[in-house]
């Protein structure tokens, strides 16, 4: 069973103008992720949300490779047709605007290959998991950060946040385009 079963997901679709968003806090995992990285600004180039950015062009890269490597890759796979991108900032991020991103597939172990896939496992943590509608997922975020933060009894665990896609995520301006936030969380130290 995956992590990702593991966790009910059985909580309210965030549309940005309901207040009640209410994220689903899952029970402390690890995850362990295949994939490939990009450090920088990635979007430098291109807009938030275009597939020429960066972000699209470490998608594209991914999925070549992927798609080469197939039947080795399904043999370690958690989830079929589930794909995780995690943003984790940096120090210099404040001055510089760049930071890491890995795209890939959640696994049950690290392989060799392909070769220019990388491994990474993320710190036992819980997550807040917030569902988005795609078109507005930056207002999703604004309202996440700094308004469900600072009065819930939790804060940000680790410097990184996810994104899982599935079958319901679609281009960014698909009305049915449907994004999973996954923050990690601690209870506030009081």
């Amino acid at each position: 069973m995956s992590n990702s079963e593991k966790i009910n997901l059985d909580y309210n679709l965030f549309y940005c103008n309901d207040e009640q968003m209410k994220p689903r806090i899952t029970k402390t995992i690890s995850l362990k992720l295949l994939g490939v990285v990009y450090y920088g600004d990635p979007f430098h180039s291109h807009k938030e949300g275009s597939v020429k950015n960066e972000i699209g062009r470490l998608w594209e890269r991914f999925y070549k490779t992927y798609s080469t490597h197939l039947n080795e890759i399904k043999q370690i796979s958690v989830e079929n047709n589930v794909a995780w991108e995690a943003h984790m900032q940096t120090e210099e991020y404040e001055t510089t605007n760049e930071y890491t991103i890995f795209a890939g597939i959640e696994v049950t172990k690290p392989t060799a290959t392909p070769i220019n896939f990388f491994y990474k496992e993320l710190p036992k943590t819980k997550y807040a998991v917030f569902k988005l509608k795609g078109n507005d997922f930056m207002t999703g975020l604004d309202y996440i950060y700094n308004k469900w933060f600072p009065p819930s009894k939790y804060q940000e665990s680790h410097g990184y946040m996810l994104w899982r896609y599935d079958e319901k995520t679609k281009a960014l301006d698909d009305p049915d385009c449907i994004l999973e936030a996954y923050i990690p969380v601690e209870e506030k130290k009081r």
